[in-house]
């Protein structure tokens, strides 16, 4: 049914709970994961704020490499500067991945991806998409 999992990230506070979502599902169904790192261009203050961004998605991708292999799976990662919804959108296409997994957030001014980027991603996908609630512990 699902071949391949994407696991879209931003840095936020629910990159945790996606990430362990997006594993599990990857994990049970057998499915080789993608790891998605989205930088918002309209949120680029500078090329210094992109660089800092940048690192900090390069290691936090590193870091879900090793998550996952230790875990067994097969994953793929990337990241991408855009728009958050259209990026994701294109990758979906690029890539033919058959699940996306999100962020639930509400509306807000979050670091990389406000929740209508969530809500378009939800309506335009041409997949399955499962959005994944924060809660603070």
């Amino acid at each position: 049914m699902y071949g391949s999992v994407v696991a879209v990230i931003d840095g936020s506070d629910e990159t945790t709970g996606i990430i362990e979502s997006a594993s599990r599902l990857a994990g049970t169904l057998d499915a080789e994961l993608h790891v998605l790192y989205v930088m918002n261009v309209r949120l680029a203050r500078s090329a210094r704020w992109m660089e800092t961004c940048e690192r900090e998605g390069s290691a936090l991708l590193d870091e879900i490499g090793q998550y996952a292999a230790e875990r067994g799976l097969s994953v793929t990662t990337s990241m991408e500067t855009g728009l958050p919804a259209e990026t994701v959108l294109d990758y979906i296409e690029d890539t033919g991945v058959d699940l996306v997994v999100v962020g639930g957030k509400k509306p807000t001014r979050s670091r990389f991806f406000p929740g209508d980027s969530v809500q378009k991603i939800v309506r335009d996908a041409p997949v399955s998409v499962l959005t994944v609630r924060h809660h603070e512990r």
